[in-house]
């Protein structure tokens, strides 16, 4: 009895039957309809396809050979096989009577199985390894023609083909898994992220001796790169900033972070006595940035401060749009010297300020891009002036009870979205600073 050759690629080719995934499984009914097809063109009781491991050949289908469908028990020695030979050579084997050829008329699946006829053709992997045999079996001797043995060929293609498309689709499958398991975590990160970015803001509604604050922060995404937060000395001054991020997302949310914890020390003195001046405030921030911050970033924000026993607010802007005054007998923008945004020059120091008298019931509304770049569905943008009318529409409801219940911030972020159609094209973020 000859036994089988083992190829040169016999490595290479063994990892490519391991690859496919198929090796001593339960039967399918797509391989078995394959071979029952075949056994029916051709007209032989026995047809199989077959993957050849190592030391063993595994059907994983066949008809007329009544195997158990238990894939562990459908096995047979690979150097007695006739398919190994098919694998051996990488190349179609055609013998017309088995009991003629010297090769196998002593084989004992041949002297045992009776059969006479055999023909089969290699089944080979996308980068032309040999992983197994498609056959057919005849009991009696016979001969196929140039043609049949073609379409003999092209079925083992076709089974090829749905073993490829198989594995594409059980990859693609796969790869759907770990990416919504990966979705899944990012949105648990980002949701974590979020509630992160929100305990670092301050409560929407603080008030001191003389002056209270609220806020509203409107991001656009999960993540936004707006900031606000308040910071009060030990002699009750009380020092505001807003920022903008240039840009969304988690970036964005981190820097927005440093800028906070970069505030807090900026915003007082060393033994917190006393407040800095707003321009100084910038300055550190914008120091603390550099080297931080990845180019083509940057920051805008704007900087009060206000002493309470003086009734005076100190105002500095780094490229933020201009607050609102509304109240008091006033109404209109506070004419703010802009600087340049944080983060773009490290050796930037801050020196302007504007300095005015706050009378009660007036309130400085703050406020980020967002607000004033809200467009309509006709695509026209809010711009100042909307917003001041909102502002002044909001205040002209009568004086609210108390900023502390968010009444003219919440009144105004309505308006906004009203004005919108609830569609923004950025983070929004309003804060209202009122001296009582």
């Amino acid at each position: 009895m000859q036994k089988p050759l083992i190829p040169s690629d016999e490595i290479r080719r063994l990892e490519e039957v391991h690859r496919l995934g198929l090796l001593y499984t339960n039967p399918e009914q797509v391989f078995d309809r394959i071979v029952g097809e075949l056994a029916r063109v051709f007209d032989v009781p026995v047809a199989t396809m077959s993957l050849v491991d190592r030391e063993a050949l595994f059907f994983k289908a066949e008809v007329g050979l009544g195997l158990p469908d238990a894939g562990s028990k459908r096995v047979l020695p690979r150097d007695i096989t006739l398919c190994g030979h098919v694998v051996g050579n990488n190349d179609m084997v055609v013998v017309d009577d088995l009991s003629a050829d010297d090769r196998f008329l002593d084989n004992p699946i041949v002297m045992q199985s009776g059969a006479r006829f055999y023909a089969g053709t290699p089944l080979r992997s996308e980068s032309g390894h040999a992983v197994g045999s498609l056959c057919i079996i005849d009991t009696k001797p016979r001969h196929i023609s140039e043609h049949d043995r073609r379409f003999l060929e092209m079925v083992a293609r076709s089974v090829m083909t749905e073993i490829s498309l198989r594995r594409a689709s059980d990859e693609l499958d796969a790869i759907s898994r770990r990416l919504a398991e990966r979705n899944r975590e990012m949105e648990d990160d980002l949701e974590r992220a979020r509630a992160v970015q929100r305990f670092l803001l301050p409560p929407e509604s603080i008030e001191g001796p003389g002056w209270r604050v609220g806020h509203r922060y409107q991001p656009l995404t999960q993540l936004g790169g707006d900031f606000f937060d308040v910071c009060q000395s030990l002699d009750g001054g009380v020092a505001v900033l807003l920022a903008d991020v240039c840009g969304h997302g988690s970036s964005a949310a981190l820097i927005s972070a440093m800028v906070k914890t970069s505030f807090q020390r900026a915003a007082v003195s060393n033994d917190r006595k006393t407040l800095n001046s707003t321009p100084e405030v910038l300055s550190v921030i914008n120091r603390d940035l550099a080297g931080i911050v990845q180019p083509g970033r940057f920051v805008t924000a704007i900087a009060a401060a206000y002493e309470p026993a003086r009734r005076m607010l100190s105002l500095s802007s780094a490229g933020h749009p201009h607050p609102l005054l509304v109240g008091g007998g006033l109404a209109g923008p506070v004419e703010t010297e802009s600087e340049i945004p944080l983060a773009l020059d490290e050796s930037r120091v801050y020196e302007k300020s504007v300095r005015f008298a706050l009378p009660a019931g007036a309130c400085v509304l703050m406020y980020t891009d967002g607000a004033i770049e809200a467009a309509n569905s006709a695509g026209a943008q809010l711009g100042v002036n909307g917003l001041m009318k909102l502002a002044i529409d909001a205040r002209g409801m009568g004086r609210p009870a108390a900023l502390n219940d968010g009444v003219l911030i919440e009144r105004l972020l309505e308006g906004i979205t009203r004005f919108a159609g609830g569609r923004f094209a950025d983070d929004v973020t309003l804060a209202a600073f009122e001296a009582l």
